[in-house]
C-alpha cells in the first residue's frame, strides 16, 4: 500500500467539559469553552487516549477495503503527539504512522528507519483528512459565531473557524456543535479557494467513563467527499479507555520496535 493512502487516518487522532446554559447572545468565552468541549469529545485536550478504530473506505456506494488499526494519543503541555499502528490486514500489520504536532513519520518492516512525511505531502491527497477528526479546533484555529440553527432537532451553534497557520489541512471549518451537550455535529471543510472539499457528520455512542463521570465519547464519523458524493470514509471508534504513556511510546527511533 502506497504511504498517501494511510494520510486519512491522521484524522484519527488529536484527531479529546460541560458549561452552564447561558442566552442567545453567547460571549466569545463562551463559545471558546464550547469548542474546547467539543474538541475533547473528539478525543483531544486530555493527556493521554487510547482506541480502536474500524476504517470502511467506500467508493460508488460500495465498500473497496477496510483497515483495523490501534490508535494511541496525548496531549500535553500543547504538543500533540499520535501513535497509529495497523492490525489488518494481515498485510498492512506492524505498519505505524507517528505525529508530532505538524510532522509526520512513516515505518513498516523492512525499513533501517521511519520515512518523515512532508508537509506537502501530508496536505495532499487523502492527508487532506487530517483536520477532520482529532484536530484541536480551539488551539488551531481562530473562530466567530456565524449563526444559531437547529440540527437534528436540536439548537446549534454554527461556528466559522480560520487556520492560524498554512500548515493545517484545510482554510476553513464551518463546524456545528449542540448548544446544549457541546457535542460537534457536522463539519464543512474549505480550501483556501472558498470551495468546498468534504463534510464530515459525528456521532457519539461510546459512553467511556472520565474523572468519575460517564461521558458521551465520539464513536462514529462519516466523511463525504464533495466532488465524489459517492465516495465516503467511515471511522468506527471503540475500547476508549484514558491513559498516561511511558515518553518513549512518540519517540520515531522506535517505530521500527
Amino acid at each position: 500500500m502506497k504511504i498517501a493512502k494511510f494520510y486519512y487516518l491522521a484524522v484519527l487522532v488529536f484527531a479529546f467539559f460541560l458549561s452552564p446554559a447561558v442566552t442567545i447572545a453567547s460571549t466569545q468565552e463562551y463559545l471558546g469553552e464550547k469548542l474546547k468541549q467539543a474538541d475533547f469529545f473528539r478525543g483531544g485536550r486530555v493527556s493521554g487516549v487510547m482506541w480502536n478504530l474500524h476504517v470502511k473506505n467506500i467508493e460508488r456506494n460500495e465498500i473497496i477495503n477496510t483497515i483495523d488499526v490501534k490508535v494511541r494519543a496525548e496531549n500535553k503541555n500543547g504538543r500533540l503527539s499520535a501513535l497509529i499502528s495497523f492490525l489488518a490486514p494481515k498485510k498492512y500489520s506492524r505498519q505505524k504512522l507517528l505525529l508530532k504536532d505538524f510532522n509526520m513519520w512513516f515505518s513498516k518492516p523492512g525499513l533501517r528507519r521511519p520515512i518523515p512525511i512532508s508537509s506537502r505531502q501530508r496536505l495532499s491527497g487523502s492527508a487532506s483528512n487530517v483536520d477532520v477528526v482529532s484536530a484541536n479546533y480551539y488551539e488551531d484555529y481562530e473562530f466567530t459565531l456565524l449563526s444559531e440553527e437547529p440540527l437534528d432537532g436540536q439548537l446549534s451553534y454554527v461556528l466559522n473557524l480560520t487556520a492560524k497557520t498554512r500548515l493545517m489541512s484545510y482554510y476553513r471549518i464551518k463546524y456545528w456543535i449542540n448548544a446544549k451537550t457541546s457535542h460537534g455535529l457536522r463539519a464543512e471543510f474549505y480550501g483556501k479557494s472558498g470551495k468546498l472539499i468534504k463534510t464530515a457528520n459525528y456521532k457519539y455512542e461510546n459512553q467511556v467513563s472520565y474523572k468519575g463521570s460517564l461521558v458521551d465519547f465520539i464513536s462514529h464519523v462519516t466523511i463525504t467527499d464533495n466532488i465524489n458524493s459517492d465516495d465516503r470514509t467511515i471511522l468506527e471508534m471503540s475500547d476508549i479507555e484514558f491513559k498516561d504513556f511511558d515518553r518513549s511510546t512518540f519517540q520515531n527511533k522506535r517505530m521500527l520496535d
